[in-house]
């Protein structure tokens, strides 16, 4: 359900300064890993919102703000699909944490969340969170329950970029899967725990390009745990190597609810603050 609570790391890694560290040293593309980790999560997170309440529009207005609407298209309670949802922002609707979203998300669904082999495809136009601007097709197909009974998602990106306010740019492509680890039989009719205790686990692979054209690939080395209740991302590991560049690991914790984490790079290790 959550996602722009996790798309704070993205603004966070922004405190690291970097000139005091050689290229090899450089955090560069963890930043802009994390920015784009964190913009492509929040996506995810709408989507989520729209499709696996029972009544969406309400869902829609309760988490984003007043003034914050969607569209259904063929609308509920039609059960044709595939059908299109529309979320829209406008000039700006701002949620109950300070968070500003502009533009619109579109989704096109061929199920409802919950059903096997549906598939999900968003695409965000026009639109920014905080002033960051968010572009690429997201497609997310429901694989059923897995080995441990829990459903799970395939993800792609496809042309991912996310701009920061400054006009700086990064670009991303991956491929995860996205498991529903907690809070699958609650929703938003169970009250505001219904809706902040989904936590998934995510595995899979990225790359992209860093904000000075540098090449990178990127793999989840432990699962990333991210829960709507819980603004940062609690846990998980990544390796990030930018082309001729030693990898480097970014550390969200060990899952506690905290705002600490680190960048690690050969033998130098960086502890932050999320913000």
């Amino acid at each position: 359900m959550k996602q722009v609570s996790f798309f704070a790391l993205a603004f966070s890694v922004l405190i690291v300064s970097c000139g005091k560290f050689s290229e090899n040293n450089s955090t560069t593309t963890s930043e802009d890993v994390a920015m784009v980790e964190g913009g492509f999560n929040e996506v995810q997170k709408v989507m989520e919102d729209v499709l696996k309440e029972n009544q969406p529009e309400t869902a829609i207005e309760l988490i984003y703000g007043s003034g914050a609407t969607l569209t259904v298209t063929p609308p509920w309670p039609d059960m044709t699909f595939p059908k299109t949802f529309l979320i829209e922002f406008g000039d700006g609707v701002t949620d109950l944490t300070g968070n500003v979203r502009t533009g619109s998300i579109e989704v096109v669904a061929t199920g409802l969340y919950r059903d096997s082999a549906a598939v999900f495809t968003t695409t965000p136009i026009d639109y920014t969170l905080n002033n960051y601007a968010i572009e690429g097709v997201k497609t997310v197909t429901n694989m059923g329950t897995n080995d441990l009974g829990n459903t799970n998602f395939d993800i792609s990106i496809v042309d991912g970029v996310v701009t920061d306010p400054e006009g700086i740019s990064a670009s991303w492509e991956s491929e995860r899967n996205r498991e529903w680890i907690d809070g699958e039989d609650t929703n938003w009719l169970d009250g505001l725990d219904g809706i902040l205790d989904d936590t998934y686990s995510l595995t899979g692979t990225a790359s992209g390009l860093n904000r000075n054209g540098i090449p990178f690939e990127m793999v989840i080395a432990e699962p990333l745990i991210v829960s709507v209740g819980c603004k940062w991302g609690k846990q998980g590991v990544l390796e990030i190597t930018p082309e001729g560049l030693n990898t480097r690991t970014l550390d969200y914790g060990d899952g506690e609810c905290d705002n600490e984490a680190s960048i690690s790079i050969g033998n130098f290790t960086l502890n932050f603050f999320m913000w």
